[in-house]
């Protein structure tokens, strides 16, 4: 017999209320973490090392670190597709704020279409990126 937790309309509203600040002190501390035990012991990336081209990840960790001391400028100057990121969750935020309060709406297509772009776009970022 399966057990489902459910929450109250408030409930739901108030959780959703903390998650921004709760994301936010995830970010803070997760970045301080890893930057004091963990960093050291990543390798570089593979493709940099052996081509000297930048994928479209590089910088993200750097990116990631900006973000959590507050510096957007430099975090978009790292890597800008954070920002992509940061869109597609603020997105996927505003349809769980849809959710609770019972307008029920997608605003990330769910499409094959729609993420066969995302990766254009990626691959697009990979040339621009190291070739312009």
């Amino acid at each position: 017999m399966k057990s489902k937790l459910m929450l109250t309309k408030s409930q739901k509203i108030a959780l959703l209320c903390a998650l921004p600040l709760m994301a936010a002190a995830a970010l803070v501390l997760a970045s301080r973490f890893y930057a004091a035990y963990i960093m050291e012991y990543v390798p570089p990336c593979i493709l940099r090392t052996f081509t000297g081209l930048l994928c479209p990840g590089c910088g993200m960790t750097h990116a990631v670190f900006a973000l959590a001391r507050g510096d957007l400028v430099d975090s978009l100057r790292e890597n800008a597709l954070l920002l992509f990121g940061a869109v597609i969750l603020l997105l996927r935020y505003i349809e769980l704020w849809f959710g609770v309060l019972g307008g029920g709406r997608n605003l990330i297509p769910r499409s094959n279409g729609f993420w066969s772009g995302v990766f254009l776009f990626w691959t697009v970022f990979f040339i621009i990126r190291n070739f312009i």
